[in-house]
């Protein structure tokens, strides 16, 4: 004789397990928060241009005053808020952040997307700062083409 019960259990814990995997599997796409990112610096480098196809969470710019070995990170936060906009941003995907306490700027951190900085450890640098540039002079203006918009649709 055959006992059911254990065939049961057996297709019960294996819908469990395949229910358990689904969300998994749905969630692995990288591709669609991925951001096209590109960033230069503006006349005189004091402000990083940044363009996004996604919208921008934080910036953080290195800055260098121009004394020897120093310089400083200063984060801009919250930008998907309008209301919270620097001076500078023009949109939820791009703007121009320079070093409040002036200098040139080095480098800029964006985070855009699921973009992130996975490089050495930089010393006040916070955790969940995006993606490293080390951006060159503007030559042309960036396309900042987004692509949030064709996605809600």
């Amino acid at each position: 004789m055959i006992d059911k019960s254990k065939e049961k259990r057996t297709d019960f814990i294996g819908l469990i397990a395949i229910t358990l995997m689904v969300p998994c599997i749905a969630t692995a796409g990288p591709e669609e928060s991925m951001a096209v990112i590109d960033a230069c610096l503006t006349t005189g480098d004091s402000a990083a241009r940044v363009c996004s196809t996604k919208e921008l969470s934080n910036i953080v710019v290195q800055c260098d005053d121009g004394e020897a070995e120093t310089s400083y990170l200063f984060k801009y936060d919250d930008l998907d808020d309008p209301e919270n906009w620097p001076e500078g941003q023009t949109s939820p995907h791009q703007g121009d952040f320079s070093c409040p306490e002036g200098g040139v700027v080095t480098a800029v951190f964006v985070k855009s997307g699921r973009e992130k900085y996975d490089g050495l450890a930089i010393d006040g640098l916070s955790p969940g700062t995006g993606a490293i540039f080390t951006p060159l002079a503007c030559t042309t203006e960036i396309d900042c083409s987004t692509t949030d918009e064709e996605e809600a649709e």
